[in-house]
This record gives C-alpha cells, structure tokens and sequence, in this order.
C-alpha cells in the first residue's frame, strides 16, 4: 500500500486547491474584474468516453495479467487558473472490467477524480489525472483474496482538439489495486495502462 500512502492524499489536497481557486475565481467575476487568463469557453463539463488496456502483476510477483476496462468520466473544469493550468474534477464510472487471471474476472467500479490541464484553449493539451475509488468483480481478485477493492491511479496523456469543444485523448495510467489488509492477504495488483478516447464539453 506504499503507493496508496502516496496518492491518496495527493487526491485530496488537489481536489481542496481546485475548490478554493474556483471560488476564488467566481468571486472575483463577481466583483466586475475578470481575470486576465480566464478561459474563454463557457462550457464547463466534460464528458469523455474511454476504454484502455494494460499489463499488471501481483506485487512481488512475476505472473503477468492483463486488465482492460472502460469507462465514462464526468468532470467539472473550475474558473482561474493554478500552477499555470486548469485544475477540474470529477467522477470517472468503470461500467466494464476484466482482469485476465486464472479464472477470468468480471466487474466494475468507480473513481473520484482531479485533473490538470495545461494550454486549456490549445489544439494540443497535456493534462495530469489522479483517482481513488473502488472495484467490484465476480471473482476474487488477485486468486484467492476479495471480489472488492480500492483502486487507485496516476497518469498523464494529451489531448487534441478535433473541434471547437471536442477532442481525442491518449492516457497512460500507473493503477494500483488493493483490498487495504481487509482481506487474509493483501498481496494487490499494480497495472501500467494505455487508454484511448473521445471528450466533449457541454
């Protein structure tokens, strides 16, 4: 759980700094100044559709296993900027999942989400994401543990623009999953992640 310990409260401190500079944008528009690097679309959410497929293993271990999911993410893009970019969060639901292990494992969850996106009017924007959230499956995952989990990720990508509020996106996502020693064992799965998708502002 060392990278739990990690980017959980790296989630939590991201998602309080995106709530305090929203409300402090909003104030200040409020007050009649408008801030100079305000952005200039007025479309706030973002809905993106996604899927992604990774390899993973138990940690200290060397059996391979693959993990596909899919998943649609709502996010709400604050007003002002921060560290010179645009902070925003959401929720990420995982409607599909399927880790590759012997027997196969089907399930689904969800994730909290914050995000962090530079050149937020630009063809090409890099963005950083982080969630926390939890995992359902039909089996237990890893082979004899818990059909529950917490999930959590780090991960960076690019979007490009392919309309005036439609872009691709390419993620990569380092994934930690985990039954947090509420199980016999802990033994968890860590999963290096490619996801390809398609986003609109609304």
């Amino acid at each position: 759980m060392r990278l739990a310990r990690v980017l959980l409260p790296a989630l939590i401190l991201c998602s309080l700094s995106s709530a305090a500079i929203g409300q402090q944008a909003t104030a200040t528009v409020a007050g009649g100044e408008a801030p100079d690097d305000q952005v200039e679309s007025e479309k706030r959410n973002v809905l993106t559709i996604a899927a992604s497929y990774g390899f993973a293993a138990e940690i200290n271990s060397s059996v391979p296993t693959d993990l596909a999911s899919v998943w649609v993410r709502w996010t709400h893009r604050t007003r002002g900027r921060f560290a010179g970019g645009e902070p925003a969060w959401g929720v990420e639901l995982v409607p599909v999942m399927v880790v590759d292990q012997e027997p196969r494992a089907y399930g689904a969850g969800w994730h909290f989400i914050y995000e962090h996106r530079w050149s937020p009017d630009g063809r090409v924007r890099p963005v950083f994401r982080t969630g926390a959230g939890m995992v359902f499956t039909n089996r237990d995952v890893p082979v004899g543990e818990t059909s529950y989990n917490f999930s959590l990720f780090a991960g960076a990508g690019l979007e490009l623009a392919v309309g005036d509020e439609q872009w691709l996106s390419l993620e990569y996502r380092l994934r930690h999953i985990s039954n947090a020693d509420t199980g016999v064992r802990n033994p968890g799965i860590n999963a290096h992640t490619l996801g390809f998708g398609f986003a609109w502002a609304f």
